[in-house]
């Protein structure tokens, strides 16, 4: 049973009354409560507002074969290059296997990530996106063999578009030119828009002649999505993130109603600690889920709980994948299967041999399992050849209308159409027995009208009129087998011929979830297969597991120890820094997203509990120290080649701005940029020093009086304390290093603020290594607010996602060194 197929029907009929506002945006919300009336007229509404808003859709698109099979691509995550599990530093070598097999361990696998090499680090130096990618270690070929390592998985490959950068250097493109020739360069299978309400249709068109891909915009309201006069967006955006949060039912996927079951929507939860909503809303719509952990180099990692329960809804949704996402396009959610009281949710999906239902329960139940009695419909199509004509065949349920998805499936178009008038009862009844899939009839007393129904459902047939009578067959109903999927269990049930009901006990844990499968078909190969596993994930509880965050600690990495020959003599004009025992440190992580744990996309320093993004430490005890007193020039770097032959093992954008292995003319006393982390290190251990420490280098800056920058507490006066900045597209070189004596500290250091960047301090954890990053630079990319943010004075770093050699050099960042004095 692994591919649950039904022939794809027309999405809807004709088109309907206008619904007023309900239904905007990504989610159409539930009924206000659990009774038969109140989801009669709230899916009379949903079914109207389908009508009224796919009708002018073109959704070829989706039926692509190129992209059909995307559809189920339920799991995915926002995966940081930078991410240690991906990328190994220390053999420049990507590790697909061992980030596979960590998803695959702790929460089931993956189908797509979406990999993320630009923000929050773009804006360092002016490399625009396209350039951050061919940075990646090895450059596009790399990419490339990567990308091929997760197709080799049946892993799809996302990467990102950041419309919003328009500061950096001109790509002489187009974005929708630039990304498409990225992405078929390396054999990506699509994009996700950052921050865009929708994606237009110059990606699409400009990728489809070659091959189609998957477009995902972050967010698509209803105007750009369906309700434009012009282009719609849900034509061309196959998939989509998804916000959501819900106080007490779940909603519906909007965008996948109007596509008959086909869009996909991965619920996104970057912050949430806790994702048991997030899961449970996904699996309620048969729709996808955003695993997103490593969140700007902050691990947000899937608790015990979380993890064990999307490893479940993921098992579900991917063997039931091909009827849940576009084999049934009048999927019912909200469907009452259980008592109006009831705190579970379910959907209804069916095809001609299999009706599933999904199912959430919101009670915690401190987690434990309740029975639940669940009154499924069991009705289908076929009735059985030998039933006999004539309206003895059928049981009359008084007063009981059954309307085109309100338990009951219209035969004749459009809905509601008669198939004839002033017909008796009798030969209603001939007219349905002789009809192919017609198992129930619709009888006007009035005026002998006959409506043929299929698909009975008696407990939604809520029209309690008495000029309409139900006649429902009651002969040829087919041998049923009733699957618990989710316990791995077949239960015992019996469908009620005349009602098209069965009623069934299953067990389900608070805050989590169900599947139910009443099949013509018995139980398959491959539905014994996935009921064995799922028999063997569910043997704990959930609520058993623990459901606690616990960040991940960081360290501050010490200097790296070092054998080399010091040449002292290398060493520039140095400043003395006195002891102190009383230094105030005072300093706030300058991040653009994040706030305190679990949002802190900071660090932790030595005396902190967990990372943050305000650091405050009365009385650290700093040595005497020797600091230069500028930081080290493109002379300096080039007298240590001179004296030492040294060269990185990777030398990808090593001093890329000089030309056969010389600065340019009259660049001598500007600060050396493109020299990464590591280099700076090694650099600063052969001259006798090592990189200062984060507090080291606001000291020296700062001093013991707090001030906000080194000269005082007066802001910067440009071209006297600091350099003019600059906000073009090419970034300037920095200014020579003794230009601006008066922005000196007060120790005598000097260019602290305002020219390049300087490296300090690194904090690693278990999945990134992060460098503090302290002064600032000079140029200020324009347009965007997502560029790395500008320290505004001393009481401010920035950080920086630390990832191979040839990403983490940048025209941006220079460094300085220290010894003890």
């Amino acid at each position: 049973m692994r591919l649950y197929t039904a022939a794809i029907t027309a999405l809807f009929c004709s088109l309907a009354a206008s619904v007023g506002a309900r239904g905007n945006g990504q989610q159409y919300p539930p009924p206000s409560d659990q009774t038969a009336a109140s989801f009669s007229a709230w899916h009379e509404d949903y079914v109207a507002w389908i009508e009224q808003n796919s009708a002018s859709l073109d959704l070829q698109n989706y039926d692509l074969p190129e992209v059909m099979g995307y559809r189920t691509n339920f799991i995915q995550p926002q995966v940081m290059m930078h991410d240690k599990f991906l990328y190994n530093r220390e053999t420049d070598t990507y590790t697909v296997d061992k980030f596979l097999d960590d998803v695959q361990t702790r929460y089931g696998g993956v189908d797509s990530v979406l990999l993320w090499p630009t923000y929050p680090n773009i804006g360092v130096d002016d490399r625009n996106q396209y350039e951050m990618h061919e940075s990646l270690p090895g450059g596009l070929d790399a990419l490339k063999d990567l990308i091929d390592q997760f197709h080799a998985h049946n892993v799809l490959v996302l990467l990102p578009l950041n419309p919003w950068d328009h500061g950096t250097r001109d790509s002489g493109m187009a974005d929708y030119e630039a990304l498409i020739k990225l992405i078929q360069r390396v054999g990506a299978d699509g994009f996700n828009g950052d921050t865009m309400n929708g994606v237009n249709s110059s990606y699409w068109n400009e990728a489809v002649s070659e091959y189609p891909i998957i477009i995902e915009p972050e967010t698509m309201s209803n105007e750009n999505a369906y309700e434009s006069d012009g282009e719609k967006d849900l034509e061309t955006n196959l998939w989509s993130w998804g916000y959501w949060q819900y106080e007490s039912a779940p909603s519906v996927a909007a965008y996948k109603a109007l596509t008959g079951g086909k869009h996909l929507t991965h619920i996104c939860e970057r912050w949430a600690t806790d994702h048991t909503q997030g899961i449970q809303n996904a699996f309620f719509n048969g729709a996808g889920f955003e695993s997103w952990e490593n969140v700007w180099g902050i691990f947000n990692k899937m608790t015990e709980r979380n993890a064990a329960l999307l490893e479940r809804a993921s098992k579900i949704l991917r063997s039931l994948g091909d009827l849940l996402q576009g084999g049934d396009p009048s999927f019912i959610p909200h469907i009452p299967v259980t008592n109006e009281h009831s705190q579970v949710f379910s959907t209804y999906f069916k095809n001609s041999t299999h009706k599933v239902f999904l199912l959430t329960n919101s009670n915690s139940n401190d987690g434990d399992a309740s029975t639940i009695l669940l009154t499924l419909p069991c009705r289908f199509d076929e009735v059985d050849d030998a039933a006999e004509a004539g309206s003895t065949n059928y049981t009359i349920t008084p007063g009981m209308n059954c309307y085109d998805h309100y338990g009951a499936d219209d035969l004749e178009t459009p809905t509601g159409s008669a198939a004839s008038t002033g017909l008796t009862a009798f030969e209603c009844s001939e007219l349905c027995t002789s009809t192919e899939g017609c198992t129930a009839f619709v009888y006007g007393k009035s005026e002998g009208a006959c409506y043929r129904r299929s698909n009975v459902f008696a407990k939604l047939c809520v029209d309690e009129s008495e000029e309409y009578d139900l006649y429902v067959s009651s002969a040829g109903q087919k041998k049923l087998t009733f699957v618990d999927l989710y316990n791995g269990v077949e239960m015992t049930g019996s469908c009620d011929a005349t009602r098209g009901e069965v009623e069934v006990e299953i067990e389900i844990e608070g805050e989590g979830i169900g599947a139910v499968i009443v099949t013509t078909e018995g139980i398959d190969d491959f539905t014994k297969s996935v009921m064995g596993d799922l028999r063997e994930l569910t043997k704990v509880g959930l609520g058993k597991l623990d459901n606690t965050f616990t960040p991940l600690q960081q360290t501050m990495l010490p200097p790296p120890s070092s054998s080399v020959t010091v040449h002292s003599s290398l060493r520039g004009s140095t400043v003395s820094i006195p002891t102190t025992t009383e230094y105030y440190f005072e300093c706030y992580g300058n991040c653009i997203e994040g706030d305190p744990i679990p949002n802190a996309v900071d660090v932790q320093f030595p005396w902190e509990d967990t990372p943050g993004r305000d650091h405050i430490y009365e009385g650290i005890e700093i040595k005497a120290l020797k600091m230069d007193k500028y930081p080290v020039t493109n002379a300096d770097y080039a007298e240590f080649l001179s004296q030492t032959g040294w060269e990185p093992e990777n030398t990808q954008n090593w001093l890329l701005d000089w030309v056969d292995g010389i600065y340019a003319k009259g660049a001598e006393n500007q600060p050396v940029t493109w020299v990464s982390h590591a280099d700076a290190e090694y650099y600063c251990s052969v001259v006798g020093g090592r990189l200062p420490t984060s507090y080291e280098w606001q000291y020296a800056g700062q001093g013991l009086d707090g001030r906000l920058y080194p000269w005082g507490n007066d802001k910067p006066v440009e071209g006297v304390h600091v350099p003019t900045f600059s906000k073009a597209r090419i970034m300037p070189d920095a200014d020579d290093v003794s230009t601006h004596s008066k922005g000196a500290s007060p120790f005598g250091v000097e260019d602290m603020c305002g020219n390049v960047y300087q490296w300090t301090s690194v904090f690693s954890d278990e999945h990134t290594d992060r460098a503090v990053l302290r002064g600032g630079s000079r140029w200020r990319p324009e347009g965007s607010d997502w560029y790395l943010p500008e320290p505004r004075n001393l009481l401010e770093h920035d950080t920086f996602l630390m990832m191979s050699e040839s990403m983490d050099r940048s025209k941006g960042i220079g460094f300085r060194c220290v010894s003890a004095e």
